[in-house]
């Protein structure tokens, strides 16, 4: 009887491994999974966290020189002219440019495509001090990103668009004056 409990044990691994090398990871679901459907308007909460640095710089010169000179004699006396032109011109520029966000806010899904891909749209409004904030996203992401806590990662949204603007004393205080704007259309700054 022993040999027969040790038989089926060595049959029900051995039909375990060869069994194993033939499940796809990407589309296996075990028995007990708890596999959540959404449906459009449902709310996922999306983790914001985006750190951005640009910078670029750029310089040109540019140097002329042009001379004219002439000269005669007559009588004994020598007569002579002259012009030098010279024309330097350098310039350069800089902008450097970081970004830090760190919020969570609430998306819906508005579409549910055939392939099981949600797309979400979310957006939020604070107000600080005078100045408001609007944060908007937009995206895509896959069901079985979304955690057990109905939350995603923004760098999870395949396709996004996140975008933060301001409008208030501190967005007002760095736009240029308009006699400042009129004076660079002319070329004069």
């Amino acid at each position: 009887m022993s040999m027969l409990k040790y038989s089926f044990i060595f049959y029900a691994l051995f039909a375990w491994f060869v069994c194993a090398d033939e499940i796809n990871l990407d589309s296996y679901q075990p028995l007990a999974s708890d596999v959540k459907s959404y449906s459009v308007g449902e709310p996922i909460v999306v983790i914001v966290l985006a750190v951005t640095a640009a910078e670029a710089s750029a310089g040109t010169g540019v140097e002329k020189n042009t001379g004219i000179s002439a000269g005669v004699n007559e009588n004994g006396r020598d007569l002579s002219a002259g012009m030098d032109i010279d024309a330097n011109n350098e310039g350069s520029g800089r902008t450097s440019r970081k970004g830090r966000v760190s919020t969570q806010l609430s998306a819906s899904i508005t579409e549910v495509l055939p392939n099981g891909m949600l797309r979400i749209k979310g957006s939020q409004n604070i107000l600080i001090n005078g100045e408001r904030q609007s944060i908007n996203v937009t995206g895509l992401i896959r069901a079985s990103d979304v955690s057990k806590s109905n939350s995603i990662f923004s760098y999870q949204i395949a396709n996004a668009e996140l975008e933060i603007s301001g409008d208030g004393d501190i967005s007002k205080a760095q736009k240029q004056n308009i006699f400042y704007r009129f004076l660079n259309w002319l070329g004069v700054v």
